[in-house]
């Protein structure tokens, strides 16, 4: 019975995939493509932070603009989740994330900025909420995206979904 008869679209969809990837690399059978792209897609993501602030999600470096970088540092440190309106009591601790990863040499330039970001009635959060996700997003699958970016409805705390157990900080 041909591939496409007995698996659903996007079964056919990651066969395809890990075909292409066994023909470019040549080193792996089929099955074995397949299996990796499998496990790969489960959803399940292991997210290394070295000591430069590097993210890696399975290995895979995530690159990411120094506030949206941040703002994911921060929400990775705690998991109970923090509500956006209580987010000044973070300052500090956002603030060194924004010094050690902002480009910027002047000092004030990046304490506007997080003074920008930490006011609760700025829109300023939930644009750099929603480059966050967007550049995840497009680096990553949806499954492990999904684990890899802040959620939380209006009013309630948001938070990074990824299990911290599987989250290591060099």
């Amino acid at each position: 019975m041909p591939i496409f008869m007995e698996n659903s679209f996007m079964e056919e969809y990651y066969i395809g995939r890990a075909l292409i990837l066994a023909a470019l690399r040549g080193t792996k059978g089929l099955e074995e493509a397949q299996a990796e792209y499998r496990s790969e897609d489960s959803g399940e993501a292991t997210v290394t932070v070295s000591k430069e602030l590097q993210i890696r999600v399975n290995g895979y470096l995530l690159k990411l603009r120094p506030l949206p970088k941040a703002l994911f540092l921060l929400f990775l440190r705690h998991p109970e989740g923090i509500l956006f309106k209580g987010l000044p009591c973070y300052r500090e601790e956002f603030g060194e994330y924004y010094r050690r990863l902002s480009p910027r040499e002047s000092q004030e330039a990046v304490e506007r900025t997080v003074e920008r970001l930490m006011d609760p009635y700025s829109n300023s959060l939930d644009t750099q909420r929603y480059l966050l996700r967007k550049q995840v997003c497009s680096q990553l699958n949806a499954d492990i995206a999904a684990n890899c970016i802040i959620v939380g409805s209006k009013g309630n705390k948001k938070r990074v979904l990824i299990d911290r157990a599987r989250v290591i900080w060099e």
